[in-house]
């Protein structure tokens, strides 16, 4: 199960019966959620923090997963989006490494899976985090006819804002932005592929931190959603939607989005 949001009542709860622990970053699994439980596998889904942080900042704002705020928003609160990345970064590194030093350290076997990889090519990563969950049996058939029926289905799934391009809102962050958030986030930020400068590829990132970082095979447990919450309560994490009804008239009036 995800180790923030899930309930008992809700159908991810049901994965909490093979002790696995599902995380990610990019909407605020970094909180506890509903009780602790005991898991012997972690599947560590991770987006790069440019885009990651630009769409945290567009959920928030918009109160929609796909909206677009537009140019002139991003002109206005340009120094409260500088605030809210710069936070954002210490979220994103220390929820990172937290987990995969706890992988090291207690020899938890972990599998990493960048979000990025899947919208490029979905089926060799659901079979390894099947393959994962389910060693030595193959889903690959089975991968390849979900997939195939829900691209024909057209059946509304969730879709990225505009391109799939790995680092696409790099833009919107000033040159001493982009320097202040690398010092933040490196070595881990190059490890994963997404310096600013030096992007990397599907075969790279195999080849960097297939071995390096995803331990499989071992069968001890830890607990999870215990300890400190990493996001803090400030107007940057749970208080942001308190900030976006300030100035929207209690989302009366909400900010302008691009068409």
């Amino acid at each position: 199960m995800t180790s923030s949001s899930e309930h008992i009542d809700r159908s991810m709860w049901r994965l909490c019966t093979f002790n696995l622990c599902l995380s990610s970053t990019n909407k605020g699994p970094e909180r506890r959620g509903f009780c602790p439980f005991e898991a012997s596998k972690i599947i560590l889904l991770v987006r790069n923090p440019w885009d990651a942080m630009d769409s945290y900042f567009n959920m928030m704002l918009t109160n929609t997963h796909t909206k677009t705020l537009s140019d002139a928003v991003y002109e206005k609160f340009t120094e409260f989006y500088s605030e809210l990345v710069t936070a954002e970064i210490e979220t994103w590194t220390i929820f990172y490494r937290s987990y995969l030093n706890m992988a090291k350290k207690m020899k938890i076997s972990c599998l990493l899976i960048r979000y990025e990889d899947l919208l490029v090519d979905a089926a060799p990563e659901m079979v390894k985090i099947m393959n994962f969950i389910y060693p030595g049996i193959d889903y690959s058939e089975q991968i390849d006819a979900v997939l195939k029926e829900n691209k024909l289905a057209k059946n509304g799934s969730y879709r990225p804002r505009g391109s799939t391009k790995i680092g696409k809102s790099i833009p919107r962050y000033s040159p001493s932005l982009v320097k202040e958030i690398t010092e933040k986030s490196n070595p881990l930020l190059t490890r994963l592929g997404y310096n600013h400068d030096s992007i990397s590829n599907l075969e790279d990132w195999d080849k960097e931190l297939g071995c390096k970082y995803s331990q499989q095979g071992h069968s001890n447990t830890f607990r999870a959603n215990v300890g400190n919450e990493i996001r803090k309560d400030h107007k940057f994490g749970r208080y942001l939607s308190y900030w976006r009804k300030q100035h929207t008239d209690d989302d009366k009036s909400p900010l302008e989005t691009k068409s």
